[in-house]
């Protein structure tokens, strides 16, 4: 399927965008700002978990492919228990090794009209872990402490969900790859809506869902370059985003969410050339028809590269965090937050690279005194790299302020 084609308004955008970068102030990159990094736990293989802030808990799989449900304490945001291993929902998914080999996601929570439940990758019983035996699977709870699990589609390899995040969704999504590398999208009960995803990669990082809205956004080339674009899965019209010079997402995805300081209309951000990160809205041009615009824009310096970049909402305002890398694309080692507002722009290093680690896949959690990244850490320098666990950072981000 082609890119439908741009309305006048959307196709003048890359016009509107010159003269808004003009105006836009460019985020000041502030070296100040770091925080004491602060271990939670030493388990070395709790590696892509992800939160669930209203459970207070977080999934992950541990070194031998076992699936788990660690708690995240109400009065410290700590670990309980220490080790992540509080309740053992499945022995037969991917490790994390497996995944990276792959390569696809860890397990994902998926938010639906019967609760929260957890979408993940599950190997075919005594199979290897390749394409051709990874299956999706989705875990329910049944009782306190107590899930069920079954594939989805058994009979069809496929891998590594990244879950819609609407709550009380009666037909929840995911997106996901085949054995060949397609990416392709599915309602979680429903097989038959399984559809391959027009102009998205295959090898492609991860294709997410829009907050609120039946779509997806994710780059595909046009002109050989990078774009963003829109798909609504129910009128199956694909649109493009972006029409702006810079390479969108090379090493990263787009992330489209509502922003509470604009009234709850959506947003979305791209990494452009690997280390801008520009916010758009959508504004009236010149003729007073709505045109994706840039809002706001922040730079990092030009010998690092932007990885993992998330939006999200704190106190009725939106943030944004990143890692990035110095030298290697997998030396990590910076964790940045930057606020979206141009009036008063802030790109924050949370986390500088006075101890040389390499950190990774931050996740937000809010705490009683505060907003946390939680990531994973570990020391490239030793032979083989040492796993140092989960840390976290405090973002600045109070309560009340």
């Amino acid at each position: 399927m082609n890119a439908t084609s741009a309305p006048r308004s959307i196709r003048a955008s890359s016009l509107l965008l010159a003269l808004t970068l003009s105006v836009v102030t460019m985020s000041a990159v502030h070296a100040q700002g770091a925080q004491p990094e602060a271990q939670v736990t030493a388990q070395p293989d709790i590696i892509d978990l992800e939160f669930n802030q209203a459970r207070r808990q977080f999934v992950w799989t541990d070194a031998i492919g076992r699936l788990w449900l660690g708690n995240v304490r109400e009065s410290d945001c700590m670990f309980s228990p220490r080790n992540g291993k509080g309740v053992l929902v499945d022995r037969d998914a991917l490790t994390i090794a497996q995944t990276l080999t792959i390569p696809i996601n860890g397990p994902e929570w998926v938010h639906t009209a019967d609760g929260a439940k957890i979408a993940y990758t599950k190997l075919l019983p005594n199979s290897s872990p390749t394409r051709g035996n990874a299956r999706l699977a989705l875990a329910t709870e049944l009782a306190p402490g107590q899930w069920s699990t079954e594939y989805l589609s058994p009979e069809l390899a496929r891998n590594g969900p990244y879950a819609s995040k609407d709550e009380d969704d009666a037909h929840p999504r995911i997106s996901y790859a085949a054995a060949n590398g397609t990416r392709m999208w599915r309602e979680i009960d429903d097989p038959s809506t399984e559809e391959a995803i027009p102009l998205a990669q295959n090898g492609q990082r991860s294709v997410r869902w829009v907050e609120g809205e039946r779509a997806l956004i994710y780059v595909a080339p046009v002109n050989g370059l990078n774009q963003v674009h829109r798909y609504d899965v129910d009128s199956k019209q694909l649109t493009q985003l972006t029409f702006d010079d810079g390479a969108k997402d090379l090493k990263s995805v787009p992330w489209m969410w509502r922003a509470p300081e604009f009234g709850g209309e959506h947003l979305f951000f791209t990494i452009a050339d690997y280390r801008e990160l520009r916010v758009y809205r959508q504004l009236p041009d010149a003729q007073g028809q709505l045109a994706w615009t840039v809002i706001f824009s922040t730079r990092i310096p030009p010998w690092m590269k932007i990885m993992s970049p998330e939006p999200f909402v704190y106190e009725g305002r939106s943030y944004v965090y990143f890692v990035s890398s110095v030298g290697s694309d997998t030396y990590a080692s910076m964790i940045w937050l930057s606020n979206i507002d141009a009036s008063a722009p802030s790109t924050v290093k949370l986390v500088d690279n006075t101890v040389k680690r390499q950190r990774s896949d931050p996740e937000v959690f809010f705490c009683a005194d505060g907003a946390y990244l939680y990531y994973n850490r570990a020391d490239q320098a030793s032979v083989p790299a040492q796993q140092e666990g989960v840390w976290r950072v405090f973002t600045g981000l109070a309560p009340g302020r």
